[in-house]
């Protein structure tokens, strides 16, 4: 049984050849020599940040710290030749794999405004799902506060069914195991240029 836990789609950046341009004629996926390649699948998130309340907050940052079961805790970055300009408003620390930190670029947020965060990313671990505990702290001028989400994480599968014979009866069973979907395809400048197709799995 192999395991999906979100899809995305590359797009090939002006200017820049790649592999299927080249060779959009030969079905690459399927030959034996071509590199498999683990299709890791992140869970993308964003926070919408509303003020409720009847005062103005001024020059605020927000802390988040994650529990449960999963790999690391990570925030989208631009790569330096298609987005080098680009900033997240959501930083990682460099001695941490479940903590960010939110620095807005605008740091008022006036009552009934709102504010939505740059993309972030929970690496699951291969399984069932799990339930993430997301701790927030906003800090501020004149205000601080905290509280809590809960994040639910439920993959996706795509079912592979193996059968093997067995000498006797008393050695059938049945065996359930997880693992990324590897897929044939190379690296290119920022991306991996699969050569099969997202329609080709079916998820449940």
């Amino acid at each position: 049984m192999l395991e999906k836990y979100k899809s995305e789609e590359h797009v090939s950046k002006s200017g820049l050849k790649n592999f299927n341009d080249i060779f959009g004629r030969i079905d690459m996926s399927k030959n034996p020599l071509m590199p498999k390649i683990k299709w890791e699948q992140y869970c993308w998130l964003k926070l919408q940040i509303t003020n409720t309340g009847e005062a103005v907050i001024e020059d605020y940052k927000i802390e988040l710290e994650f529990e449960g079961d999963f790999k690391k805790i990570g925030a989208e970055k631009g790569h330096f030749l298609h987005n080098p300009k680009y900033i997240n408003t959501v930083r990682e620390y460099s001695n941490s794999d479940d903590s960010l930190i939110i620095v807005p670029k605008n740091k008022t947020l006036v009552q009934d405004d709102y504010f939505t965060t740059g993309n972030f990313y929970i690496e699951p671990k291969i399984g069932e799902g799990s339930a993430v505990k997301m701790t927030w702290k906003i800090i501020s001028r004149d205000f601080t506060d905290s509280g809590f989400l809960t994040i639910i994480i439920k993959p996706q599968f795509h079912k592979v069914v193996v059968i093997a014979k067995v000498d006797s009866k008393l050695e059938e069973k049945e065996e359930v195991s997880y693992q990324l979907i590897e897929r044939t395809g190379v690296h290119q400048i920022g991306y991996v240029d699969y050569f099969d197709k997202e329609s080709d799995y079916n998820f449940e």
